[in-house]
């Protein structure tokens, strides 16, 4: 049986004194693969492919292409919602929104350029588009940019969602499914 790791690029990598020794270390464990986080799609330091591929370990990369999209349409909810999302959380969610097609175009454009920057030397990519927001934010405070307002067109009827809408399950269930397309 090969064992797995999971590695966050952005936390190891810059804190890790000796990455060819870590690696090994891994690799003496009887770890075969390990899974890098890069979810700016930046990819990890060439170093540490190299290091990976020297110790005997496969390399997958896990990516969120839209956190590595430069000037992103982002997220837009009325300032009165915005304020009551930041006072119940303690946050604002205003990243890329993933449902607008300049988003996905430019998170399509940053993956090819990381497989162009490690070929030969990943085993395989792992796109989380999923993941990439807090979906119970999102829940409660959907998305009102112009391509989200599209697709609810074409399955609500009309762009914003209401409160009834936001506790039916059926309706929420859609608005899960037009977020994952």
């Amino acid at each position: 049986m090969k064992l797995s790791a999971w590695v966050r690029s952005k936390e190891f990598f810059p804190n890790c004194p000796s990455i060819p020794d870590a690696f090994g270390d891994v690799a003496d464990l009887g770890v075969g693969a390990l899974l890098i986080l890069t979810s700016d799609c930046e990819g990890p330091p060439a170093e540490a492919l190299d290091a990976a591929r020297d110790a005997g370990l496969e390399v997958h990369l896990w990516v969120k292409p839209t956190l590595g999209v430069k000037d992103p349409v982002t997220r837009t909810i009325p300032e009165a919602l915005a304020r009551a999302q930041e006072a119940e959380t303690g946050i604002r969610l205003f990243r890329a929104c993933m449902n607008h097609p300049v988003n996905a175009e430019r998170g399509l454009a940053n993956i090819r350029d990381l497989i162009a920057n490690t070929a030969g030397r990943i085993a395989g990519i792992h796109i989380d588009y999923m993941r990439n927001d807090n979906a119970l934010l999102l829940r409660k405070w959907p998305c009102r940019c112009e391509a989200c307002q599209e697709g609810r067109l074409r399955w609500l009827g009309r762009g914003v969602l209401t409160e009834a809408d936001l506790s039916d399950p059926a309706g929420m269930y859609k608005e899960l499914e037009m977020r994952n397309r």
